[in-house]
């Protein structure tokens, strides 16, 4: 058994870990739905998100609890995961027409530019 300081700081990692997981996923998801989104981005973007917070809670596994993994271990990571991805998606829900609107605007301005030719299409 670890000691309760460091096992502190394991927990303090992994719900940092999810935290940082479901915010990037939640801002993905508000990006989405603002620029009509291309699936194959999406997928991708969501992919590397998912991946990169995998590696995260691999290399706490690996330094901080000598690579013996726990099953708890993926509790606080998918629970803080999944209310940060809840709770910023209910703040950035009302602004998705605001944002749309927003872009729309952008676009009338900057009509003939390199931005919005090729990559708000």
């Amino acid at each position: 058994m670890t000691e309760p300081g460091l096992q502190f700081s394991i927990l303090l990692s992994l719900s940092g870990t999810g935290i940082a997981v479901g915010g990037v996923l939640a801002a993905l998801d508000f990006a989405d739905k603002c620029l009509g989104g291309r699936r194959f981005l999406l997928f991708l973007s969501e992919f590397t998100v998912t991946i990169a917070g995998g590696a995260l809670i691999w290399l706490v596994v690996l330094f901080m609890n000598d690579g013996v993994f726990r099953l708890f271990f993926i509790l606080p990571t998918a629970f803080f995961a999944v209310f940060c991805y809840i709770c910023i998606l209910k703040l950035l829900s009302p602004r998705i027409e605001k944002a749309k609107s927003a872009l729309k605007r952008f676009k009338r301005t900057r009509a003939g530019s390199f931005l919005v030719k090729y990559i708000l299409k």
